[in-house]
C-alpha cells in the first residue's frame, strides 16, 4: 500500500486515503 501513489489526489483526507488503500488491497 503506497499512500504516495494513491494519495496525492487527496492529501487533505488521510482517512479516505487509508480506506482507499484498504479497499484496493
Amino acid at each position: 500500500a503506497d499512500p504516495n501513489k494513491r494519495g496525492g489526489a487527496t492529501p487533505n483526507r488521510p482517512k479516505s486515503k487509508e480506506r482507499n488503500i484498504m479497499v484496493d488491497k
